[in-house]
């Protein structure tokens, strides 16, 4: 994580705007507050309830992430400016200098350390003005609510969204709450999710509607998407929907719910797979339609959130522990001045008051304007990132941003990176180059600078078609066919293949690359059919009965397919020091 990000959540949050709005009838009733327990939402006509009965809010979906309020401000500031060595010992030199007997003119330093101290504050006024501008575009983002009295989804700010409000989210969009997933574009009930502003992961999970719900569904998809998406949400409406939900938690990897409806009234349940947390995006799926169940602060987003903190650079802690250094010399100095003026020169006047006058006679030999420079370099140098071309992202359209310009030197110091993998610092682009069938290679398959296929294809395709005596024709084919089988990758509307991680998707392309092409991919019944066109000539169904998916642990992927003769066969693939092992003991 850059240093200069402030707050501990990968995604950017800062404070609610206080804004004005009517909420539907959908799910005015009630909201959930962080320190609620288990609670049941109910989904009808009539509108969402909760019960037990929450306090509603105006804004229950907004979120706050400023370390400062309008009354907390100025005092907050000065406590935190005060942890500085100088700034208490200025402040005690202007209260030393308008005591009479020092003889010191005081509305010189007094009005200096009144400057400094409200320049200061200005400057961490100015930081959380941005995250309170950032806050107030991500709580006024727009999403559709559905509104069962008119029959339509209606336009919605986020920080209006409340439990057990019906929510259509398109492909693109962050999830605004934690949404229990009902229906999707996939006839199969399953969308695909980032997660990277969370957990910084690029590949995409897949998640599935709960099944319950998605067989009761009747779903039309010939009609155009709106009217899809009104007749789905009605449908939901009419089944009396009920969801149990747990007490609101920050464990991520476990959502432990239950959902029931007037046809099953007994609850089935739900876990993660079946929901969108607030900042996943949605990908390789049109749209998608749930109920929020967690808004706000009860979000595992924000649950797994802390307030900015007070961040200090090794710089400036090095330049206290100099300020203390030097203190402790002009205390010395001072203390010694005072004794020799009391013992060589006879001098009537008390110990103290001298020492006191010497203090405040040396106190220039630290200069009051080092934190003000200190301050002013922060801000140029933060400026200086936010404009640089070099960290202009062009795929997003955004310069960079200095969340924090406290520690913006810490950048300069930065030797080495250590990352867990490569796909965090790169594209994270996997392109099939090579490939061992048996004994022989075949490869490379990467495509030349004139963008041709590689000679690796054409040796696959001579292979298929028994025109190479190196390479026998069924391996190859038995190879490639287990790529464009073993799988979980869908078939995007244009054609191109979209799936949880890219280079399970770089498979699949290369087996299309070779011949062996997966043409579709559907559910049928509990099974999932895949059909692969050998060469254009032949098509043939691969009916998955069950996945296998891949984990750490396993290091490796596997699908049953059921035959018309009833015997199945198993496909695996995975990690070749896994897979290695197998082969010789299976």
């Amino acid at each position: 994580r850059c240093p200069c990000c402030d707050g501990s959540s990968w995604a950017i949050w800062e404070v609610a705007r206080a804004a004005t709005g009517q909420m539907t009838n959908m799910a005015r009733k009630s909201t959930m507050s962080s320190s609620t327990g288990p609670c049941r939402l109910r989904l009808s006509r009539k509108g969402a309830s909760i019960k037990p009965e929450r306090v509603s809010k105006k804004e229950p979906n907004a979120i706050r992430t400023t370390r400062f309020t309008p009354l907390s401000w100025l005092p907050k500031s000065l406590y935190l400016q005060f942890h500085r060595a100088a700034n208490v010992y200025f402040l005690s030199i202007a209260a030393i200098s308008t005591i009479p007997f020092v003889r010191a003119k005081w509305q010189p330093k007094v009005f200096l350390v009144i400057f400094i101290l409200l320049a200061q504050a200005c400057k961490d006024l100015y930081e959380d003005l941005k995250r309170r501008r950032d806050d107030q575009a991500e709580n006024t983002r727009i999403v559709g609510r559905f509104n069962a009295r008119q029959s339509s989804f209606q336009e919605t700010r986020w920080c209006e969204i409340d439990a057990g409000s019906l929510l259509v989210v398109e492909r693109g969009s962050p999830f605004p709450a934690d949404t229990l997933v009902l229906a999707s574009a996939d006839s199969t009930g399953m969308f695909y999710v980032g997660t990277k502003s969370m957990d910084g992961e690029t590949n995409l999970k897949e998640r599935q509607a709960p099944s319950p719900v998605h067989e009761l569904l009747n779903d039309n998809d010939r009609m155009d998407d709106e009217r899809r998406q009104v007749s789905i949400a009605n449908q939901l409406v009419d089944l009396g929907l009920e969801v149990g939900l747990e007490a609101p938690n920050a464990n991520v990897m476990e959502m432990n719910c239950t959902v029931a409806a007037k046809n099953f009234p007994q609850p089935s349940g739900v876990s993660k797979h079946n929901f969108g947390l607030r900042g996943c995006e949605l990908q390789n799926t049109a749209w998608v339609i749930g109920i929020a169940c967690y808004v706000g602060d009860d979000t595992k987003v924000r649950l797994n959130s802390f307030p900015p903190p007070s961040k200090s650079s090794e710089l400036e802690r090095f330049l206290n522990n100099c300020v203390l250094c030097i203190l402790a010399v002009l205390v010395a100095i001072s203390i010694y001045f005072a004794l020799a003026s009391e013992f060589f020169l006879a001098d009537s006047t008390p110990f103290y008051k001298i020492f006191l006058m010497y203090l405040v006679i040396l106190y220039p030999v630290l200069p009051m304007t080092l934190y003000i420079t200190f301050e002013i370099l922060h801000l140029i140098i933060g400026f200086q990132i936010e404009m640089d071309p070099l960290m202009y992202d062009e795929d997003t359209e955004a310069n960079a941003k200095a969340r924090n310009t406290s520690v913006v030197e810490e950048l300069g110091q930065v030797d080495f990176v250590f990352s867990d993998k490569t796909g965090t610092l790169t594209a994270n682009e996997m392109r099939f180059a090579f490939c061992c069938v048996g004994k022989a290679t075949l490869g490379p398959f990467l495509p030349g600078s004139d963008s041709e296929d590689g000679p690796g294809v054409e040796q696959a395709q001579s292979a298929l078609e028994g025109k190479s005596g190196q390479h026998r024709s069924g391996e190859v084919r038995a190879f490639f066919e287990a790529l464009a089988v073993c799988h979980t990758v869908k078939i995007d509307e244009d054609g191109t293949y979209q799936g949880e991680s890219p280079d399970e998707v770089a498979l699949v392309q290369a087996a299309s690359n070779v011949g062996i092409v997966l043409e579709r991919r559907e559910a049928v019944g509990n099974s999932v059919v895949h059909r692969v066109c050998y060469g254009g000539d032949r098509a043939e169904d691969h009916n998955i009965t069950h996945v296998l998916g891949f984990t750490s642990d396993r290091a490796r992927m596997s699908v049953i397919a059921a035959r018309s003769d009833g015997s199945a066969v198993l496909t695996t693939k995975g990690a070749d020091s896994i897979m290695a092992g197998l082969l010789k003991d299976p």
